[in-house]
């Protein structure tokens, strides 16, 4: 799916909560929503052709660095144009994803994002604003709890 897409519906959906975000904090929920998404539903949700980087405070995006470049540490602006770009099997469950980063604290996003051992840490210690490879991240998402639906019982 096409990732200013994503990131839009991200940025107006964090605004509806009263939960505005920055660049760096988008980011985070970009690469975690693709983690969650390739975890549940299979595929990856963002457009593959282009790669996560290993950046200083975490993974990056380069199409967002140049989307939204003069926000930095301010909020990003909502009501930005969007359609709705999820199934109707998928959106609840990406929005209540996109609403429960969205409530983290950006250093606790930090920290999920950056772990030890992780896909960010492995390349950004071999190559500072590397290529993420994505083998990496999708092992990563698989073994993590964190991106499991959890189902009533």
């Amino acid at each position: 799916m096409d990732t200013l897409k994503v990131a839009r519906r991200i940025v107006n959906r964090c605004a509806a909560i009263n939960e505005p975000v920055n660049i760096v904090k988008l980011q985070q929920i970009l690469y975690l929503i693709d983690m969650f998404y390739f975890v549940n539903f299979g595929k990856h949700l963002l457009d593959t052709t282009e790669k996560f980087k290993a950046w200083q405070n975490g993974p990056a995006l380069t199409s967002i660095i140049l989307e939204y470049p003069i926000y930095g540490v301010q909020q990003i602006k909502a009501d930005q144009e969007t359609e709705e770009i999820f199934s109707k099997d998928e959106k609840y469950q990406v929005l209540d994803f996109i609403d429960k980063m969205a409530k983290i604290p950006l250093y606790e996003l930090v920290k999920i994002t950056c772990k030890k051992n992780g896909a960010w840490a492995k390349t950004f210690k071999k190559e500072k604003f590397g290529v993420i490879k994505t083998e990496w991240i999708e092992e990563e998402a698989k073994v993590s709890k964190f991106f499991r639906i959890r189902t009533k019982k």
